[in-house]
């Protein structure tokens, strides 16, 4: 009769394990897949606000920024993160009329965080009580936490834009990444700050 060998428990532990961790990665995948999918339009602004500010990461942003700035959600807009040619030349795309450009203000943040101490240090100088958040809605949950540290005495209003990553990876990638992202800047909020401020300049 054939000797029957048994495997340790630990072993057969690990292996339940490392399937654990491959189903609720599965799981994960398919559920940011599916909220990929909405919302299909941008979500309404307040009546009004001080001032809107759209971060880049994508030209809809900027462009339902201005969008309510001619709508006279506010009286400035400050796009933060014109650091790259894609998005100067997405700027430039939009053809902002000139009875706009000195409503418009621009600065070269490189990341959330620095789009947030921006505003931090150009808001500083002015009397502003309420602003516009505009940005993708997967992107939203951590920009959100970080204008909420840098301005915990305005009221914050998020305007949230549809975003459907052109690649198939990216559509993945994109919303997993943020939420890596986002827990960082949650749990380790010190490891992320700093008092470098990006300039603010105004458009004209």
């Amino acid at each position: 009769m054939a000797k029957i060998t048994r495997r340790p428990l630990w072993q057969m532990g690990g292996g339940i394990l490392a399937a654990g961790i491959l189903v609720s990665l599965v799981l994960g995948i398919v559920y940011t897949v599916r909220t990929l999918q909405r919302p299909t339009h941008v979500s309404p602004p307040p009546g009004r606000a001080d001032v809107i500010i759209a971060l880049t990461g994508g030209a809809q942003r900027i462009a339902t920024g201005l969008d309510l700035l001619k709508k006279g959600h506010a009286d400035q807009l400050l796009v933060t993160g014109l650091y790259t040619a894609l998005y100067l030349e997405e700027f430039a795309a939009l053809h902002i009329d000139e009875d706009y450009c000195g409503q418009i203000y621009v600065d070269r943040a490189t990341n959330t965080r620095d789009n947030a101490l921006a505003a931090q240090h150009w808001l500083h100088r002015q009397n502003v009580q309420s602003v516009i958040l505009v940005t993708d809605y997967i992107h939203m949950p951590r920009a959100l936490l970080e204008f909420e540290r840098r301005l915990p005495t305005q009221t914050i209003y998020p305007v949230m834009v549809p975003r459907q990553p052109r690649h198939w990876w990216r559509r993945i990638f994109y919303p997993l990444s943020e939420k890596l992202k986002y827990l960082w800047v949650r749990w380790w909020p010190s490891v992320t700050a700093t008092d470098v401020r990006p300039p603010v300049v105004r458009m004209c």
